[in-house]
């Protein structure tokens, strides 16, 4: 990440958090469990200092579980406290998606901003959103979060440029050729957030091309035309 180096930051990390009490945190149904240094976790996390820094139950016992989480996503998580940074292993399993909305609901905005980072660098490469990391998206988002308005991007701008088929839901070729999807039928018929969002972007776009300030779109599902910038949130506090 540009201006941090990860290793001397995970040093700092690791020095600063010696003398810290341990907390046990338990992950999912099975309570996958990690003792991480309570100065570290209310360091980068709201979320932590709310449920430590006050007289209750997980204060007094030094835990605090989290059965609706998944571990490895929260190992993600504990990779970026020592590293600023982290890996997603399978960028095709929306666990960076997963990341995103972790680190929203432990309020942890630099990690958010992290997996947006990752998010976009898969994307790039990879190419084609995929209907699941979309339906993740605005099943387990708010309005108008940065997650949801990234794929609304994609989305939108792949419709405009006649990359998704609104007709077939397919994702269609350079010549306009595609192929049947019903993951984005379903998501089109559904309704609700999701189209508002799009057609929000067909009319901005429409707006601009009538300005005359039109932007070039790939012919495919990657990152949008935006600067990745504009869907960060903030920077990673200081270690």
């Amino acid at each position: 990440m540009p201006g941090i180096d990860p290793h001397a930051s995970s040093s700092l990390a690791l020095s600063r958090s010696r003398a810290s009490p341990i907390i046990q945190v338990l992950i999912g149904p099975t309570q996958t469990t990690y003792a991480l240094p309570q100065t570290l976790l209310c360091q980068h996390s709201p979320f932590f200092l709310a449920a430590l820094a006050h007289p209750f139950a997980e204060s007094l016992s030094r835990t605090v579980t989290l059965p609706d989480d998944s571990p490895e996503i929260f190992e993600l998580f504990v990779t970026y406290l020592y590293t600023s940074t982290f890996t997603n292993p399978e960028p095709k399993n929306i666990w960076t998606e997963k990341a995103w909305v972790l680190g929203d609901k432990l309020g942890c905005t630099g990690f958010k901003d992290e997996a947006m980072r990752r998010l976009w660098e898969e994307y790039e490469d990879e190419a084609n959103v995929a209907p699941p990391a979309v339906r993740y998206a605005y099943e387990n988002t708010y309005e108008g979060s940065a997650l949801r308005r990234f794929f609304a991007d994609v989305v939108g701008e792949g419709v405009s440029e006649g990359v998704l088929d609104v007709d077939d839901c397919g994702i269609g070729d350079a010549e306009g050729e595609g192929y049947y999807d019903g993951g984005w039928k379903a998501l089109f018929d559904e309704g609700g957030d999701f189209v508002l969002d799009v057609m929000r972007v067909l009319r901005d776009k429409q707006r601009k091309q009538k300005d005359g300030d039109d932007y070039d779109v790939p012919l495919e599902l990657g990152c949008p035309s935006k600067s990745r910038d504009s869907y960060l949130e903030g920077t990673a506090p200081a270690k």
